[in-house]
């Protein structure tokens, strides 16, 4: 007997939830000093490239990840992030400062699940 196959193609990648916004973990963001730069006042800039390693399934067109994917970036450098598109601004500032943005994001979104205030979570971020 042979068994028929859904009509729909099997996927590796699970279908993601929307991404949930957090306008607490984004207003102690906002308070964390630039990752590249060191300096304030910073912008929120989300990780829109998938990297299943990390669980991050990237987004969907015109939609931002989920808020745990954010960095504090300055202005100019989120600009940078965009403009010159994740892939080469991988290159140009996280390999260079040795960064890794992912296990970043997901230890800020830690800390402050954790209480840490934005202050000490920069140094230990910053720590390596």
């Amino acid at each position: 007997m042979k068994i028929a196959r859904p009509d729909t193609a099997f996927s590796l990648q699970p279908k993601t939830a929307k991404a949930r916004k957090d306008s607490g973990y984004l207003a102690w963001l906002h308070s964390v000093p630039c990752i590249v730069t060191g300096t304030l006042p910073v912008e929120a800039a989300h990780l829109s490239t998938a990297n299943p390693k990390y669980g991050h399934m990237g987004r969907g067109k015109a939609q931002k990840a989920h808020d745990r994917w954010a960095l504090p970036l300055s202005h100019d450098q989120h600009l940078l992030q965009h403009f010159e598109g994740e892939a080469r601004y991988w290159v140009a500032q996280w390999e260079i400062r040795e960064i890794d943005p992912y296990l970043t994001a997901l230890v800020l979104h830690g800390l402050y699940l954790d209480g840490v205030s934005p202050e000490d979570a920069y140094r230990i971020i910053r720590q390596r």
